[in-house]
């Protein structure tokens, strides 16, 4: 089993319109394929 943690990065945002329905979209994605990886 591996724990970790990515560091993040500053950028300069330009248009928010559709950010969240892009991360549910993509995390939804990688949940169809293997839903172990979600942890409680």
């Amino acid at each position: 089993n591996f724990k970790g943690r990515v560091a993040g990065f500053s950028v300069k945002t330009i248009d928010t319109t559709g950010a969240g329905d892009a991360f549910v979209g993509s995390l939804l994605v990688q949940l169809s394929k293997d839903f172990d990886n979600l942890v409680q």
